[in-house]
């Protein structure tokens, strides 16, 4: 995936949890969410630059610019923090779909880019 495409994807996969959380007030939720947040420091990736790093890591892997990449990228990013991390959001990861996903994909302002 480029790199605009790649940035797209991780906004995308924030504003997405940021909704949940903003229903849910899952702690674990905004653990993961206060370091992933783009919004902390100015012309940053995430408050913790490793977050960014890591699901560019996850990006890697995919060649082309398409909603599904971008999606799987989001799930294999979410379960690596899961896994690896013990960010207890499995729960969370279940709950995404693919159809939500490309709504807001679909309504991430490409000018945050």
């Amino acid at each position: 995936m480029t790199e605009k495409f790649t940035k797209r994807a991780y906004l995308t996969l924030f504003n997405l949890l940021d909704l949940k959380f903003n229903k849910t007030s899952d702690k674990e939720l905004g653990r993961l969410l206060s370091n992933m947040n783009p919004n902390t420091f100015i012309n940053d990736t995430s408050a913790d630059s490793a977050c960014y790093e890591d699901f560019c890591d996850c990006a890697d892997n995919f060649e082309n610019n398409e909603i599904t990449s971008a999606y799987s990228v989001s799930i294999k990013f979410l379960e690596m923090y899961c896994n690896d991390f013990g960010f207890e959001i499995q729960k969370v990861i279940d709950d995404i779909s693919l159809k939500e996903y490309e709504t807001l994909f679909a309504e991430t302002n490409k000018s945050e880019l």
